[in-house]
């Protein structure tokens, strides 16, 4: 799997969420399959509406054409439904200020899921380009390492610092941060809103799925730091096993990965620590790589 930039020229097609819903319902999806959901406040006639406009859409487009038998859908647009709503693998990448960046990956196909102005664009390429992809929408090529040695520091307190970052309380953040003996530029930087980003990863092994995370400060020219995942969605653990119920809704079995910085941790116990550790953008890469590879 090679870091280098991805070939150009990949093509992409966009979608509503109410036409990936009428695409994946015809294909026998749940639409959560696809990361979208119809608002719920939506009465059946509006749905009704809705979906009838987004079918009609899709056929003047041609991605549905009226055959002998009923509607059918262009062949490449159900392939890449496909891998959309029955990856092997899923990767979300947390850029920093903007959507979360969903690669669904089977072994030779991966789709890009981006979206943008309540688009939902779709890019295909080959998986082995996967880490190539998740370097250029992560900006890591290049990146210089943040000055100074690794700190390693009580967890309580690295999480009450970061409580207190989410809470808008950056007085007791900085001081918190601060006494950790954490260098000042990383301290200013962790306080910019959208500085950190986020790497998570699912996929499926036999009948559970296994994941992992890695977290990174971004402080521009000042360098990167691997962070610890402690206080992230899938924090205190490296592996992560749901086991789906027999006729159980697919997506409930394996469901999207929660936003990354949602502050859902339980809490640090006492006597742990976590380890921040200057970090340069092709170390991280190779990072990911070795992540990616392990789990993939």
């Amino acid at each position: 799997m090679s870091s280098s930039v991805p070939p150009a020229g990949n093509l992409s097609i966009s979608f509503t969420t109410v036409e990936l819903t009428v695409l994946a319902t015809d294909l026998g999806y749940a639409s959560q399959r696809c990361g979208v959901r119809l608002p719920p406040e939506w009465t059946r006639r509006e749905r009704e509406l809705a979906l009838g406009v987004a079918r009609n859409s899709l056929r003047s487009r041609r991605v549905l054409v009226d055959g002998a038998d009923g509607p059918a859908m262009a062949y490449a647009v159900a392939a890449l439904l496909d891998v959309v709503c029955a990856p092997a693998m899923r990767v979300e990448l947390d850029p920093g200020g903007d959507r979360p960046v969903r690669f669904l990956a089977q072994q030779d196909a991966t789709v890009r899921v981006r979206e943008r102005d309540g688009l939902h664009q779709l890019t295909p390429f080959a998986t082995v380009d996967l880490l190539a992809w998740v370097a250029g929408d992560a900006g890591l090529h290049g990146q210089p390492a943040g000055p100074g040695d690794a700190v390693e520091c009580d967890a309580v307190a690295y999480v009450a610092a970061r409580r207190a970052l989410a809470a808008g309380d950056l007085v007791a953040a900085r001081a918190g941060l601060v006494g950790l003996g954490l260098p000042d530029v990383f301290v200013t930087a962790l306080l910019r809103p959208d500085s950190t980003r986020a790497l998570a990863l699912r996929r499926r092994a036999g009948r559970v799925t296994v994941g992992g995370e890695i977290a990174w400060l971004n402080a521009g020219p000042d360098g990167l730091w691997l962070l610890p995942t402690l206080d992230q969605p899938l924090a205190g653990v490296d592996l992560v096993a749901v086991a789906p119920q027999t006729g159980a809704d697919p997506a409930a079995a394996y469901p999207p990965i929660p936003q990354p910085r949602d502050g859902a941790y339980a809490g640090a116990q006492a006597g742990e620590t976590v380890r921040i550790a200057p970090v340069s953008g092709d170390a991280l890469l190779a990072t990911v790589a070795g992540f990616l590879r392990d789990e993939g």
